[in-house]
């Protein structure tokens, strides 16, 4: 009909890779149950735009954290158990994502003594019997430390020099009573200190 030819504007398409991260979140963690957990956090760059962050709970089938959108998360150690966590860092108006790496959070339960030390009486100069204990549970390398005492109270004692390991021997050479009780501590995984009885 003796229309000429007519062009559109140009469309502009630029197709950028995805997001990548380069902080990932820490492996793995053992933590006492109650505990505070060291925070997962990730770092994202690459792109064009902003991030949205969601992070995952991966206990099949995979559990999405509501209201978890930030680029670090704190894990609950409520529970005793393995959960393992991730998170999708996200850019909406390109459809661009990646996903991090798992971080496995062990929970075990708290330290408890499975043998208490043992009142006794000897006569002056005797040989006392030796004092014991033991625990179960908790997590990391356990350290022991024995104290004395005037009154009968697993607090306020007295450190006793070099008295450091699961058994003490105490000694006989006055006469009275001394009560005597032992600290274990933890060197990691946020276990509580625990005293025994006296």
């Amino acid at each position: 009909n003796g229309c000429g030819l007519i062009k559109s504007n140009p469309s502009e398409i630029i197709v950028v890779g995805d997001p990548t991260i380069t902080t990932q979140p820490l492996p793995t963690q053992t933590l006492c149950e109650g505990s505070t957990a060291t925070i997962l956090a990730v770092t994202a760059t690459g792109g064009i735009g902003s991030y949205t962050y969601q992070w995952y709970k991966n206990t099949p089938p995979d559990t999405i954290l509501s209201g978890e959108t930030k680029d670090t998360y704190s894990p609950e150690t409520t529970s005793v158990g393995t959960i393992e966590y991730y998170c999708i860092v996200s850019q909406p108006n390109l459809g661009c994502e990646v996903v991090s790496t798992i971080a496995e959070v062990n929970i075990v339960p708290a330290p408890k003594f499975t043998s208490q030390p043992l009142s006794s009486s000897v006569c002056e100069g005797g040989i006392p019997k030796p004092l014991s204990v033991s625990y179960s549970n908790g997590t990391g390398i356990a350290s022991y430390q024995w104290y004395s005492n005037s009154i009968d109270t697993n607090s306020g004692g007295t450190a006793i020099s070099g008295a450091t390991s699961a058994i003490y021997n105490p000694q006989s050479n006055s006469i009275g009573t001394t009560y005597y009780y032992c600290e274990i501590t933890f060197s990691s995984g946020g276990c509580t200190l625990i005293s025994s009885e006296t």
